[in-house]
């Protein structure tokens, strides 16, 4: 399988371009795009990408000091929604981590 680590932060609307760039850093392809919680409703993360069919397995962990949960919400062809959720189960913007495994 190929894997495509990448890290997100809650605050990077601030700053549109930096994963979608940041290739020294990250692996996250230009032509993916993140559909941020200010569009979606809050803890909700809409990945696109340029996949093409939804033979791949997501795996998403919170980045947080508190307890949060993550889980995928739906992944079809051209994206999958990432949902996050504070220790009371409300949707909440977390910084997350996800691992995209290509399945061939």
């Amino acid at each position: 399988p190929i894997c495509f680590p990448v890290t997100i932060h809650p605050l990077w609307s601030a700053f549109p371009d930096l994963f979608a760039k940041d290739t020294n850093r990250y692996f996250f392809s230009q032509n993916w795009t993140i559909t941020p919680p200010s569009t979606l409703g809050a803890g909700i993360y809409q990945i696109n990408h340029n996949i093409g069919d939804n033979k791949y397995s997501v795996q998403v962990t919170p980045v947080a000091t508190t307890a949060f949960t993550a889980n995928i919400a739906a992944y079809n062809n051209n994206y999958f929604e990432v949902r996050t959720f504070n220790a009371a189960g409300v949707a909440t913007n977390c910084a997350f981590t996800f691992t995209v495994w290509i399945i061939p």
